[in-house]
């Protein structure tokens, strides 16, 4: 257990939660850390505080950089990061104590090519709950024969479920151990929202051994103005970039099942989008009339005729078309029978 470990933090104007943050990543069981702080031009104080963590351990680095985003500061770590791995932890986030010395240690056992664990939410205001303190209890490998507990998955198996229940913890960085010889030439887009969701499945595809370890690991801070939980705004509109970014990625590569997967996804989140278009921003005619256009193109060039495509799919989004009214309607419906939307799509 020596390998180095590089932990991408970006930092942008969260001096209420950084110190929190950097404790949790500072006090790993797992040393062999360099810690890489990219300060992206805070103006809160939270630049200082960064600055303090490095005096206090010396595998803590900072980059301060002008404001240009999450991707652009996770992209300047990567670019001095010198470990074997890489770690990406949003500085609003805590993780496990034991974190890092668990996905190091199933990753090694297993010969994997990344290693993920299960993540928890909590509210801004609230505390952890359910904090298992050992969630893997003795299982950890501390001697020969010994293994942690997984799921083994290939990286297409691991791009399938960005579709289910398990959606969450396979699409996203902050959550895994990734070898950094699948990053290449990877990087995040820069200016973009959901940058996770334009570059994981790059990074997965390749992948032949994915190992998931079934225990929350990762704490999600939910906060109330952050990207993820603010009201719909139009910058929303980069996931239908990604989106159908990964469908022709996928086409190109003739993998017909992900490809439809990737459409089917495409597609709902069209519908969503138009809905909350029409909701908050019902001046936006020539968008909605766009969205639309995309929508049939969609469905009559990859749903219709798509092999991977069920039938009752097709009957749903060809009944967008007719009456997207209803689809919402319906949909609606669906979810608060509580069937969830990962079964809709």
């Amino acid at each position: 257990m020596d390998e180095l470990i590089s932990v991408i933090i970006p930092v942008y104007n969260v001096r209420n939660y950084l110190g929190e943050c950097l404790t949790s990543v500072m006090g790993q069981t797992y040393p062999w850390l360099e810690i890489i702080l990219v300060d992206d031009g805070s103006t809160d104080g939270s630049g200082e505080i960064c600055e303090e963590y490095a005096r206090q351990d010396g595998r803590v680095k900072v980059i301060h950089q002008e404001n240009a985003g999450l991707s652009a500061a996770r992209n300047a770590g990567l670019d001095i990061a010198a470990g074997k791995y890489f770690v990406f932890v949003d500085s609003d986030d805590l993780v496990h104590v034991k974190m890092i010395e668990y996905l190091y240690c199933a990753l090694a056992f297993h010969q994997g090519d990344v290693s993920i664990c299960s993540h928890l939410k909590f509210k801004e205001s609230g505390e952890i709950q359910n904090i298992q303190e050992d969630c893997l209890g003795d299982s950890l490998n501390k001697g020969e024969g010994q293994e942690i507990p997984v799921q083994v998955y290939t990286g297409k198996e691991c791009i399938s479920m960005f579709y289910s229940q398990l959606c969450v913890d396979m699409v996203v960085v902050w959550n895994k151990l990734f070898s950094r010889d699948f990053f290449g030439s990877v990087r995040f887009p820069l200016g973009r929202k959901y940058e996770d969701e334009f570059v994981n499945y790059k990074i997965l595809y390749p992948m032949k051994k994915c190992i998931y370890l079934p225990c929350p690991l990762y704490y999600y801070r939910a906060r109330e103005n952050s990207i993820t939980q603010e009201r719909f705004n139009l910058g929303a509109l980069d996931r239908l970039d990604a989106l159908a970014e990964r469908k022709d990625y996928f086409r190109k590569l003739g993998e017909g099942e992900l490809c439809a997967l990737a459409a089917r996804k495409y597609a709902a989140v069209i519908a969503d989008a138009m809905s909350q278009i029409t909701k908050f921003y019902p001046e936006e005619k020539e968008l909605l009339r766009r969205l639309n256009r995309e929508f049939r193109q969609l469905y009559w060039e990859e749903l219709v005729c798509g092999r991977y495509i069920k039938k009752a799919d097709k009957i749903k989004y060809g009944l967008f078309i007719i009456n997207r009214h209803l689809y919402w309607f319906l949909k609606k419906i669906y979810m608060e029978m509580g069937k969830g939307s990962e079964k809709w799509i």
